[in-house]
């Protein structure tokens, strides 16, 4: 039995990854979304303001690359508390990418995801705190955030982890 549940479960995740693979390719090839997405935005859906900060952020849907477009909507998104968006403006202010860099803005709100379980933040999150980036240094805090990170299988968490604590 044990033998056709993992060939269920193998077969499963290879169906999920088929659809997430055709839903990319449309998302990228499908400029008609875009306005879709904004109109959507514009009327206060946080996630349509994320998949539209996204669409910015890699130029998809029709729509250019515009690093400024993408971060004023992953704030709207961000405000409502999605989550990924706050990870992505984390980003956006730690790496100077469509707003100037600000390292206490990206902990901020990187702070704001790692709370909410967002592995990559909590990742982040432990770097600033190690490196006192944005904020004092602070290993027990650092190693907190990373051990979060690695307990959800977050690689390069374990990997700063192993240094920090050997």
């Amino acid at each position: 039995m044990g033998k056709r549940i993992k060939i269920f479960f193998a077969i499963c995740i290879a169906v999920f990854f088929v659809f997430l693979v055709v839903e990319v390719v449309w998302m990228i090839n499908n400029p008609e979304a875009a306005s879709l997405y904004i109109e959507s935005a514009e009327q206060g859906n946080a996630e349509a303001q994320f998949q539209l900060g996204l669409c910015y952020k890699y130029g998809g849907k029709g729509l250019k690359r515009n690093n400024t477009k993408a971060v004023k909507w992953f704030l709207e998104a961000a405000k409502q508390d999605h989550v990924e968006a706050q990870y992505h403006l984390g980003f956006a202010y730690e790496y100077g990418k469509g707003v100037d860099r600000n390292d206490a803005e990206a902990v901020k709100w990187y702070r704001s995801a790692a709370k909410q379980g967002h592995a990559d933040a909590q990742f982040h999150l432990g770097l600033c705190y190690a490196n006192g980036k944005g904020m004092e240094q602070d290993n027990a805090e650092a190693i907190k955030w990373l051990s979060k990170a690695a307990d959800q299988g977050h690689a390069e968490a374990r990997e700063a982890l192993a240094h920090l604590t050997h």
